[in-house]
């Protein structure tokens, strides 16, 4: 019984069978994280940098992921190589699947350019994208960070011919009913 009683409670208790979402942030700073690793396998030779970030928004954040990596020592100094970064997607973007179940895309994109003595290298570039679905209903768990980068807003939608004709004759018939019952009741 003590054996049955375990099986049950591992079962119960089994990560798999409770499986939470990931939320926005989590993927987010799974993808960001990817970023230092790229360049390093692209610049294997580079150990001292100084970054340059276009004005986007969200730079910040994956300027912080390459400082902390402990991959570079980032300096600001004109003497060492240059990476200049140019990230043009960052964030969450929703896609209606049905009514209640959407599509998240957590997309980062960048391009990176290496400045050293005067000699550009090949710049490189990354394209990270996730992809997965889930029920609407669980959409504020998975937007349950402070930054406002990790989410978007919901698409609305879709109206059907239902909505569009059935509703409208729905309303109508019910008003004309109303009438016609009280001009009934009222003769009586």
């Amino acid at each position: 019984m003590k054996l049955f009683i375990y099986i049950v409670f591992g079962l119960l208790s089994s990560p798999f069978l409770f499986a939470e979402l990931p939320t926005n942030m989590q993927l987010l700073d799974s993808l960001t994280s990817k970023v230092p690793a790229e360049i390093k396998a692209e610049f294997p030779e580079l150990t001292e940098l100084s970054l340059d970030f276009n004005e986007h928004p969200n730079a910040w954040y994956v300027e912080q992921k390459i400082v902390n990596s402990g991959l570079f020592t980032v300096k600001e100094k004109d003497s060492i190589p240059k990476l200049s970064i140019l990230l043009s997607e960052f964030g969450v973007k929703y896609i209606r699947i049905s009514s209640d179940s959407l599509e998240r895309q957590i997309h980062i994109k960048y391009e990176a350019v290496l400045y050293d003595n005067g000699i550009t290298k090949p710049h490189i570039g990354m394209d990270l994208i996730v992809k997965d679905r889930f029920s609407e209903k669980d959409l504020a768990i998975i937007e349950s960070s402070p930054y406002p980068f990790s989410r978007s807003p919901v698409p609305e939608q879709k109206t059907t011919w239902i909505d569009e004709a059935l509703e409208p004759v729905i309303l109508v018939g019910s008003a004309a009913l109303t009438v016609i019952l009280f001009f009934t009741v009222r003769s009586n």
